[in-house]
């Protein structure tokens, strides 16, 4: 009977675990006053504001990294507005890559900025609520080694308006396996972000102790009987 209950531990730990994880975590700036540092604030995400610069003295490219506050959720911008992921994660890229045309890119594209999700593990699915008044919303995903794993850029499914700030609201979102950073924005304008949705994926190590002590609990139950 023992044996049994290790079995039964082992099975609920294992599918527990997996259940869990893909329950989506949500960020809503409703849930803290305004000018709330929220980098931080939920589990397995980091949030920022990552905006292009350019030394002009010293001719090269940077980046500036900032937290992120939480906003007036009623205007439709909780999480701040941004401009360009694109441009913003090109420049990421080419800094890292030591490309040789890194200083034109990011000098050609200073000024610009994204919200930046870094997750601890991965991620494979991403939603938020967006607004815009002319440039579609956008968003960027990139694995650990930043190779680009996906894209979208488009409209999403409408949203009532909220405020006046921004005349068009909808819901977006980006999958893919293994998310480990994430640019959203506008296209080419700005977009607000509001609340957003993540699925966050277990840490591999996680699911394979859970096996192994389900997989060992079957062989001494079988053995026993």
């Amino acid at each position: 009977m023992r044996s049994l209950y290790y079995l039964m531990v082992g099975a609920i730990s294992m599918f527990g675990v997996a259940s869990a994880s893909a329950e989506p975590i949500t960020i809503d700036p409703n849930n803290f006053a305004v000018g709330t540092n929220i980098s931080f604030a939920s589990p397995g995400v980091a949030l920022f504001r990552v905006t292009n610069q350019y030394d002009s003295l010293l001719g090269i490219p940077s980046l500036a990294v900032a937290p992120v506050f939480s906003a007036s959720y009623s205007d439709g911008a909780g999480l701040g507005s941004y401009h360009d992921p694109r441009d913003v994660s090109g420049c990421v890229a080419q800094i890292l890559q030591t490309a040789a045309n890194s200083i034109n890119y990011c000098h050609d594209a200073s000024g610009t900025d994204a919200l930046l999700l870094v997750f601890d593990a991965a991620a494979d699915f991403v939603e938020w609520e967006a607004g815009w008044n002319i440039d579609a919303p956008e968003a960027i995903a990139f694995d650990a080694a930043f190779h680009q794993i996906g894209r979208v850029i488009g409209y999403g499914a409408p949203l009532p308006t909220q405020g006046t700030v921004f005349s068009r609201q909808s819901m977006m979102s980006i999958s893919g396996s293994d998310m480990k950073y994430v640019f959203i924005g506008a296209d080419a304008g700005q977009a607000s972000v509001n609340r957003l949705q993540y699925n966050a994926v277990p840490e591999p190590s996680t699911l394979i102790l859970s096996g192994i002590g389900f997989v060992g609990a079957l062989y001494r139950f079988r053995r026993r009987r």
